[in-house]
């Protein structure tokens, strides 16, 4: 039963090194686009800049401000997505470790009770044995009681057949003691 709750704690545990891995993942994945997201800003900004600077009309430029405004703006929005999937990971990560904590706690108590369980078992068996010794004592000494019993009952009787054999002894030497008087 211990080995059981051993087994069932170590998959917790390996459960929680995985959780641990994938927000590892997660961060390491969150700096990635943070840092490819910041990427492509710098590249709209200068693709931007470069065709203002080589002396486009204003329309031309207007456009291309526009259009770097747009894949700003684009990646903003993208990185907001990315922060709050992350934060939902997090969110995730933080209930599954709670868990896990929980079932930790409740795998601690089961192996007590399995402790506890095991201790009353072996205290019942020694509880056992001596009253097997007890039993044995007193079967014993019931055995001795009644060999006793009856050897004194055998005395008795041996008595009663020695009184019986002399008085009828005496009685003969009485009778034969009249018969030649």
């Amino acid at each position: 039963m211990t080995q059981q709750y051993n087994q069932e704690s170590i998959r917790r545990i390996n459960c929680y090194h995985t959780i641990c891995d994938q927000a590892f993942r997660v961060s390491t994945l969150q700096r990635a686009l943070k840092i490819e997201v910041g990427e492509r800003q710098i590249a709209v900004h200068k693709t931007a800049t470069m065709k203002m600077e080589m002396g486009a009309d204003d329309d031309e430029k207007m456009r291309i401000y526009e259009r770097a405004r747009m894949a700003v703006e684009a990646c903003d929005m993208e990185l907001l997505d990315k922060t709050r999937k992350y934060e939902e990971l997090m969110l995730e990560k933080h209930k599954k470790i709670m868990q896990i904590q929980q079932l930790e706690k409740i795998v601690r108590l089961k192996l007590a009770e399995a402790d506890m369980f095991q201790l009353k078992a072996n205290e019942a068996k020694q509880e056992v044995l001596r009253l097997q010794r007890i039993a044995i004592v007193s079967e014993e000494e019931y055995g001795n009681s009644y060999l006793r019993q009856r050897l004194r009952e055998a005395e008795a009787e041996k008595q009663y057949l020695i009184e019986k054999i002399r008085l009828k002894g005496h009685s003969k030497a009485f009778n034969n003691c009249d018969g030649h008087s």
